[in-house]
C-alpha cells in the first residue's frame, strides 16, 4: 500500500480545488505515494495560489505550518518555492510531487539540469466526468441544466473547464451541477487520456439534444 502524504489546498478557487481533489487520488501509480487533499495545517505539502490578492498572506501561513510549499501561478517563476504552472496538468503535478518526495518535504526548489531525464508521471492529461446514465425525466424537467450537462458528456468524457466552456456556464455553477449529478449516480469521475478536441460526432450529439429538449418540453 502506498505511503500516505497530505497536500493542503489553501487559497485556491473552487474550480481548481475540485480539479486537484480529482487529480490527487489518481496520482498513486505515478508517484508511489497516496496523496490526500486536506484543509488542515501541518500537511506534507501546501499548495498556494500566488496569483490571488491573498497569495502573500497564504504563502506566509504555509511557510509557518506546512512541510513544503508549492506556488501555483501562471508565471514561470514562483520565487524561492516550488512552482506549479497553470494550467493544471496531472503529469506536471505528479513530477513535482515525486521531486519533493524524493528530496524531503523541506527541500529547496528543484533546479533541473540538461542531463536529467523527465520523471515519469501518470499517462493522463486531466481529470473529468463521464456520463453513466441519464437522470429521470422528472429530474431533468425540474433541473434543465442537468439535461445540458449530461448532453455535453454524451460523446466523450470532459473536464470541468471543458463542460463549463461548452455550455457557457460559469465554472462554479458547472461544478455544482456535476456534483449533484454525481450524487444521483448519473456521472462519475474519470481520467481523460488525451487533450480534448472536437469530434466528428458533435453534430449528431447536438441533434440528439434537440430531440430530448423537445420531448421534455424544455428550451
Amino acid at each position: 500500500m502506498p505511503m500516505k502524504r497530505t497536500v493542503r489546498l489553501t487559497n485556491l478557487a473552487a474550480s481548481e480545488w475540485m480539479q486537484l481533489e480529482l487529480m490527487l487520488p489518481l496520482l498513486d501509480r505515478g508517484t508511489g505515494r497516496s496523496w490526500q487533499p486536506t484543509e488542515e495545517a501541518g500537511a506534507d505539502v501546501a499548495l498556494v495560489d500566488l496569483d490571488r490578492p491573498d497569495g502573500p498572506e497564504a504563502l506566509a501561513d504555509a511557510r509557518r505550518h506546512d512541510g513544503c510549499v508549492v506556488g501555483l501561478t501562471a508565471a514561470c517563476d514562483a520565487g524561492d518555492v516550488h512552482c506549479l504552472q497553470r494550467p493544471l496538468r496531472a503529469a506536471a503535478l505528479a513530477q513535482l510531487l515525486r521531486t519533493i518526495d524524493g528530496s524531503g518535504a523541506t527541500a529547496a526548489p528543484h533546479e533541473p539540469t540538461g542531463d536529467e531525464s523527465p520523471i515519469p508521471g501518470p499517462a493522463i492529461d486531466t481529470m473529468g466526468y463521464r456520463l453513466v446514465r441519464w437522470p429521470s425525466t422528472d429530474t431533468m424537467r425540474a433541473e434543465p441544466d442537468f439535461l445540458r450537462v449530461c448532453g455535453a458528456l454524451v460523446r466523450r468524457p470532459r473536464s470541468l473547464d471543458a463542460v463549463s466552456r461548452h455550455l457557457g456556464l460559469d465554472v462554479d455553477t458547472t461544478a455544482d451541477r456535476l456534483a449533484r449529478l454525481e450524487g444521483l449516480g448519473s456521472v462519475e469521475r474519470t481520467a481523460i487520456p488525451a487533450p480534448e478536441a472536437g469530434t466528428p460526432g458533435e453534430e449528431t450529439a447536438q441533434g440528439l439534444m434537440a430531440r430530448l429538449r423537445n420531448r421534455l418540453g424544455v428550451g
